[in-house]
């Protein structure tokens, strides 16, 4: 569910030309299913997409 909102934000910021995209995740699920779901996209996409992978 998460990756598959996660595609269709993404298909929609190519399709206008973005290349550089930041996301926010929800960490308060104990499980991290966002975090996870996203980490695995991001690499996936990355020869599509550049990510910021900055960890304050």
């Amino acid at each position: 569910m998460v990756r598959n909102r996660a595609i269709k934000g993404i298909q929609k910021e190519l399709s206008k030309g973005v290349q550089f995209i930041r996301s926010h995740v929800d960490i308060t699920d104990p499980n991290l299913t966002g975090m996870r779901a996203l980490i695995k996209l991001r690499e996936e996409l990355k020869d599509v997409v550049i990510s910021s992978r900055r960890i304050l």
